[in-house]
Parts: C-alpha cells; structure tokens; sequence
C-alpha cells in the first residue's frame, strides 16, 4: 500500500523541504499552495468518496484565501473521511483561539520551526493509524 500525502503551505520553500522529506520517507506527496478539496469544488454538501484520498493532510494555517484551521473545519463538516489524528496543522504562530478548534477537531498542530524528528514521529502515528483502520488504496 503506498502512503499518500497532501500538504498545503502558501511558502515554495516549506513545500519543498516538507516534499522531500516525506518523499525520501516513501510517502508519495501531493503539494498545492492552497488549501482545497477538489472532492468539494462542486459545492457538494458531504464527501463523495468512501475512502479518503490521502492518509495524511498537513496544512499551513496562515494562507491567503482561506486559511487551515477553517480548512479542517470545512472538510470535517463535510464527512471528510480521514481521521482527524491524521491531520496537522502548522504555524509560524497560533493564537490560542487556534489551538483550541485544532484541539476540540483532534489534529496536530507544529509551531514553525519544528523538527524533523518531531514531525517523523507524528507522520509515524498517523500512517500506523490510518493503515489499522483498513484504508486500502488502488495502487494507479
């Protein structure tokens, strides 16, 4: 089963320091410098899919347009069907309203700059997680 990743952060550089560091942890990664779910780009009121896309979402919080937390919020009202402990949530700085909806949804949150050990270790929980809890993926 290949691990697949999505990551948004509106900084090139970060998307690919984070691109090669999961790259060269064999997950297979998607990048985009805005955060969108093209399953709801048809305004659709709930996910389509019976099985998520991805196993792990990693979100930049402070993007123009619309930012993470509000992100992770949109998807989890529409029946995204990834497990919120495989989601992260990352900033330069967080207020602590933003700490509280990452924490009340259950996602991760990395306080810029963080480790790459720190995120290893998340990354390592969440594939576990997601892969116990039988998501199968075709392999195209």
């Amino acid at each position: 089963m290949t691990t697949k990743a999505m990551i948004f952060d509106d900084d090139d550089l970060m998307l690919q320091l984070l691109s090669a560091f999961l790259s060269a942890n064999d997950i297979a990664v998607s990048a985009s410098n805005c955060a969108t779910c093209k399953m709801y780009e048809q305004n659709a009121t709930s996910c389509p899919l019976i099985q998520p896309k991805f196993n792990i979402i990693l979100s930049d919080n402070d993007m123009p347009g619309k930012n993470g937390i509000d992100f992770f919020e949109e998807i989890e009202a529409k029946d995204c069907k990834l497990s919120n402990k495989c989601k992260a949530l990352m900033s330069g700085q967080f207020t602590q309203q933003t700490l509280n909806r990452a924490e009340k949804l259950g996602i991760k949150t990395f306080l810029k700059p963080f480790s790459f050990e720190a995120l290893g270790k998340w990354l390592d929980n969440a594939i576990c997680y997601s892969q116990n809890n039988s998501l199968h993926y075709p392999s195209h």
